[in-house]
C-alpha cells in the first residue's frame, strides 16, 4: 500500500499544496480508503499518522475550512490517472441536492467516465 509519503508526494507533483497541508490530504486520502468512509471521526480513527484522533480531527476540519484547490490542476491529474490521451473521454454532469437543517445544498459535478463508473472531475457548488 502507499505511504502517506508517497502519496503526499504524489499530491505535491500534481496538485501543490503546502507541505502540512500535503501531509493532511494524504492522511485523508489514506483514512478513508482504510475506513471505508467519508465521516471524519471514523477517518481519524483508522487513520496511522499519529496523535490523537481528536487532534487529526480538528486538523481535518480546518483543511476543508482553509484550504482552497486549483480545480484545473486536480481535475488534469485524475484525468491522467484513469484516461489515455488518445482516447475519446465520455463526460457526465449531475447536480445534486441536499437539505443540512433548514440549509439547501446544492451541488454541480462533472465527471469522467471509466469503465462504468462516474470519477467527479470537477464541482461547483450552487447557491440556490
Amino acid at each position: 500500500m502507499v505511504s502517506i509519503k508517497g502519496l503526499s508526494r504524489i499530491v505535491q507533483s500534481n496538485i501543490g499544496l503546502s507541505k502540512p497541508r500535503q501531509k493532511c490530504l494524504s492522511a485523508m486520502i489514506m483514512g478513508i480508503v482504510q475506513a471505508r468512509t467519508v465521516n471524519l471521526k471514523r477517518v481519524c480513527q483508522s487513520c496511522a499518522c499519529g496523535g490523537l484522533a481528536s487532534s487529526w480531527y480538528r486538523r481535518m476540519q480546518r483543511f476543508f475550512a482553509e484550504v482552497d484547490f486549483d480545480f484545473e490542476k486536480v481535475a488534469k491529474y485524475l484525468l491522467s490517472l484513469f484516461t489515455d490521451p488518445n482516447e475519446k473521454i465520455c463526460l457526465t454532469m449531475d447536480r445534486t441536492n441536499w437539505q443540512y437543517g433548514s440549509k439547501d445544498i446544492n451541488i454541480l459535478m462533472v465527471g469522467a467516465v471509466y469503465k462504468g463508473i462516474a470519477i467527479p472531475i470537477v464541482w461547483e457548488i450552487l447557491d440556490k
